[in-house]
């Protein structure tokens, strides 16, 4: 029994030391209230305390989560619009880029043929030349002058060879040392 006190005491020290803590966070006229009611009237307000702290408690978090989901919400939301933006200047973009694929496809195609042509018309001016520098050609060959001059060229080469033959005649280390020099 004597041990029982002593347990009862020192719960008692502990609800008295609680109630103590507790009644500090209390208004002023509850310690007076506390001071003359006693122990078991602390332990009733005690208790009362904790299960409106306890409920204080669950409403702040409530109201937390509330808070929560309307900040992520308005976040989401946000979220969503920035979204659609992007999307949209995404398409915008594939639009434009689009836009320039065919136009470079074309404007490749287009300085392809030009090339092509290009070339047609260089390999066409090329074999007019070929054409207009024979035709020089025959038409001086064929004119009085050129064939007067290719006559007296004809007969100079000729006396030259005569020449050749009578020097060599009569002196014929003469010949070889003329055509030393010629070669």
């Amino acid at each position: 029994m004597k041990g029982n006190r002593l347990i009862f005491a020192a719960a008692a020290a502990c609800v008295l030391a609680a109630v103590t803590v507790f009644a500090a966070a209390l208004p002023p006229d509850t310690h007076a209230l506390i001071a003359t009611a006693g122990p078991q009237l602390a332990i009733v307000t005690l208790l009362s305390l904790r299960t409106d702290h306890a409920d204080l408690l669950r409403r702040a978090g409530e109201v937390r989560a509330r808070i929560t989901e309307g900040m992520a919400q308005e976040e989401a939301q946000r979220l969503e619009e920035t979204n659609h933006s992007l999307q949209h200047e995404v398409n915008l973009l594939r639009q434009r880029l689009s836009l320039i694929e065919r136009s470079s496809s074309s404007l490749a195609e287009s300085k392809d043929q030009e090339s092509a042509r290009a070339k047609a018309q260089s390999k066409e001016l090329e074999r007019a030349l070929e054409e207009a520098k024979e035709e020089n050609t025959k038409r001086v060959a064929e004119t009085t002058q050129f064939q007067q001059m290719r006559k007296i060229m004809q007969s100079q080469s000729a006396k030259i060879r005569d020449l050749r033959k009578r020097l060599q005649k009569y002196e014929p280390d003469a010949v070889k040392e003329d055509d030393d020099d010629d070669a």
